[in-house]
């Protein structure tokens, strides 16, 4: 098993950045798969100070090959979920 950090940014009152020029924030928000994703995001802001008093949450996750199955199979079975 391997484990992968990611980030997001959190408000004040608990909601989470949604990324974009100009951030909102809502319960999910999104997700950073990096530090440098998570800079270069910061450097695309419109204005940083929306994140004045926002923390920056590490996400570790870790990651598990679960057994394969067959492509037409798979297709089949996503296309009953629609």
């Amino acid at each position: 098993m391997k484990e992968k950090i990611c980030y997001k940014i959190r408000h004040p009152n608990g909601s989470y950045s949604d990324g974009g020029r100009v951030p909102s924030f809502s319960k999910k928000g999104k997700v950073w798969p990096s530090v440098g994703a998570l800079k270069c995001h910061l450097s695309y802001v419109v204005s940083t100070a929306v994140y004045d008093k926002c923390e920056v949450i590490p996400l570790v996750y870790t990651i598990r090959e679960l057994s394969p199955v067959d492509f037409s199979q798979f297709i089949a079975n996503t296309e009953d979920s629609k």
